[in-house]
C-alpha cells in the first residue's frame, strides 16, 4: 500500500472512530457511563489513529523534519521536547472532561501528535527491516490477549496493587540501560535481557491496567465520572512501549540473519 493510500484509508478510519465515539460515548451531549469498556477501547483505537495519521503524512511530506527540526537535532533540543510532553501530561491530569471538554480534547489530541512523532523513528527501522506488519500484527495480538486476562480474569490475576513494584523494575532496567551503554559495557546478550524484561513489565501493567478499566467500569455507574481520554491515555503509553519492544526484537531477529 503506498502512502497516499494509507493516508486516505487512516483519514476515513479517524472519521468513522470519531462518529462511532459521538454515538457510543456520548448521551444529550454528556459522556455516558454505558458501554465504558468500549468506549475506552474507542478512545485508544483513535490515537493509534492519529499516530500512525502523523506517521504515514510525515513518512510522505517529512513535516515534522522541516516544521520542527530541532526534534532530530542535538541531545538537549529533544530533552526540551520531552519535557514540554510530560508538561502536558500533567496538565492533562488536572482537567475535567465534563467541564473541560473541548480543551482536555484538545490537549489529548496534541499529546498524540506528539506521541506519534516520537513513534516516527520506530516506524522507519520497521519499514527498513520489512518487519512492520508482523510487528503491527503481534502488538494487535498481545492487545486482544491482555483485554481478555484483564477484564476477565483480573482480580483472580492481580488480586492486589502490584503496579508500583512493577514500575519499580521498570526503572531499574531503564539503570541498567544508561549505566551499561555510558559504560559501554552493553552487549547482544545484555540488550536482548533488558528489551525482554521491559517488554514483559509492560504486558503485565497492560492486563493491570486492563482490569482497571473494568473496575472503573463499575464505579462510573455509582459516580457518572466517566474519562475515557485518560484510560485511552495511560492504554496508549503502555502499547506503544509494547510496540517499540516488539520492533526492537524483530529487527534483531531480522539482523541474524
Amino acid at each position: 500500500m503506498n502512502n497516499l493510500m494509507a493516508i486516505i484509508i487512516s483519514l476515513i478510519a479517524l472519521i468513522a472512530n470519531i462518529i462511532a465515539i459521538t454515538h457510543s460515548a456520548y448521551e444529550n451531549n454528556k459522556l455516558t457511563c454505558n458501554r465504558y469498556i468500549i468506549n475506552s477501547y474507542l478512545y485508544v483505537v483513535l490515537a493509534i489513529l492519529i499516530m500512525f495519521f502523523i506517521i504515514i503524512v510525515n513518512d510522505k511530506t517529512y513535516f515534522i523534519q522541516r516544521a520542527l527540526p530541532f526534534m532530530f537535532g542535538s541531545l538537549i533540543s529533544s530533552i526540551v521536547f520531552i519535557i514540554a510532553l510530560i508538561g502536558l501530561l500533567i496538565y492533562f491530569k488536572t482537567l475535567d472532561p465534563t467541564k473541560d471538554k473541548i480543551l482536555i480534547h484538545s490537549i489529548w489530541t496534541i499529546i498524540m501528535i506528539l506521541l506519534g512523532m516520537i513513534m516516527y523513528p520506530v516506524f522507519v527501522s520497521s519499514k527498513i527491516n520489512n518487519n512492520l506488519e508482523l510487528s503491527i500484527g503481534i502488538v494487535f495480538v498481545i492487545i486482544c490477549v491482555t483485554a481478555y486476562l484483564g477484564i476477565k480474569f483480573g482480580k483472580q490475576l492481580f488480586p492486589y496493587d502490584w503496579d508500583k513494584y512493577l514500575y519499580y523494575a521498570l526503572i531499574g532496567f531503564i539503570v541498567l540501560t544508561v549505566l551499561f551503554t555510558t559504560t559501554k559495557k552493553m552487549n547482544d546478550k545484555l540488550d536482548l535481557f533488558i528489551t525482554w524484561g521491559i517488554l514483559i513489565i509492560f504486558i503485565i501493567l497492560m492486563i493491570s491496567y486492563n482490569k482497571k478499566i473494568y473496575e472503573n467500569s463499575q464505579k462510573c455507574i455509582e459516580h457518572n465520572n466517566p474519562n475515557y481520554l485518560a484510560e485511552s491515555l495511560s492504554l496508549i503509553t503502555k502499547i506503544i512501549n509494547v510496540f517499540a519492544r516488539v520492533a526492537r526484537l524483530m529487527g534483531r531477529r531480522r539482523g541474524r540473519r
